[in-house]
């Protein structure tokens, strides 16, 4: 496969890929007027900022920052103090704080985002999602910090999940984008080679199965744990419900093609997340 190593991930590119997968009425090109249902492209946009901070004003929906929104878009600008801080260190400290300490409450935030502005029966509209995502991480190579999922992954084991939970994963990537991108124009030169169409993560959507999960209340509890049938696949299982982190059937599975980390299936593995054992 030819990777395009001028791919990188910020939020302008985000977005672009998660309208490939919109619903038909956000696919057309800048459409800032409402429809039947009420549904934009800046009211996306603005749904996400808030679950990055759901406190934000409820009449704040972007509509009124078309210019700015639009250079957002297109990777030529930031952000901005005025419209929307997503740079701003209280936004991003407070968005990491909201992952980390309420992670339900963003799941089920992401879940209502995936629903109201995604084609998210389509699976393979959903399937290609993910595989974008999954190709443009892999490519971009100033990825230095690790997705957060209940606990810390490093880019490319985060690249090779094959069963994904839709809600986690995207929250995983939004959170990693407001928190350590803050660089927005790094993509303006993936946004100009889009224009186009996206034109990668098409072998990777033939591998990956994607759910989507139902809002939950509380998160459960299951030990990591090695799936007994192929020894070159773990199965990383829920966490503790008093940490954080993957709720539901989110399991993330890691497959070893040669490029990540070996792990030996010994019967058990054991990963602490948090603080320090007594």
């Amino acid at each position: 496969m030819d990777y395009n190593f001028n791919d990188r991930l910020c939020g302008a590119t985000f977005f672009a890929v998660l309208l490939e997968a919109a619903k038909p009425q956000l696919s057309s090109k800048e459409k800032w007027q409402g429809n039947s249902n009420g549904i934009t492209q800046p009211r996306m946009f603005a749904a996400l900022i808030k679950i990055a901070n759901p406190d934000i004003s409820s009449d704040f929906n972007c509509e009124s920052y078309e210019k700015t929104f639009a250079k957002y878009k297109k990777a030529s600008t930031d952000s901005s103090k005025m419209y929307f801080p997503l740079v701003e260190p209280t936004f991003r400290n407070g968005f990491d704080t909201r992952v980390k300490s309420e992670y339900v409450s963003a799941q089920n935030d992401m879940i209502a985002f995936i629903r109201t502005f995604l084609d998210y029966t389509d699976t393979n509209k959903i399937n290609k999602l993910v595989g974008t995502l999954q190709e443009l991480i892999a490519n971009d190579a100033g990825i230095t910090h690790t997705f957060y999922m209940g606990t810390d992954l490093a880019k490319n084991v985060f690249a090779s999940i094959t069963k994904i939970e839709l809600s986690t994963y995207l929250l995983a990537i939004w959170h990693h984008i407001v928190v350590y991108i803050t660089d927005n124009k790094r993509g303006a030169e993936t946004i100009e080679n889009w224009k186009s169409g996206i034109d990668i993560g098409y072998e990777r959507a033939k591998k990956i199965a994607v759910t989507i999960s139902e809002p939950t209340e509380t998160a459960t509890a299951d030990e990591p744990i090695i799936d007994k049938e192929t020894t070159d696949e773990v199965v990383i299982g829920k966490p503790k419900a008093t940490i954080p982190g993957i709720t539901q059937q989110a399991g993330i599975i890691v497959n070893n093609f040669g490029d990540g980390p070996n792990i030996t299936n010994t019967g058990s593995i054991t990963i602490n997340i948090g603080g320090k054992k007594d």
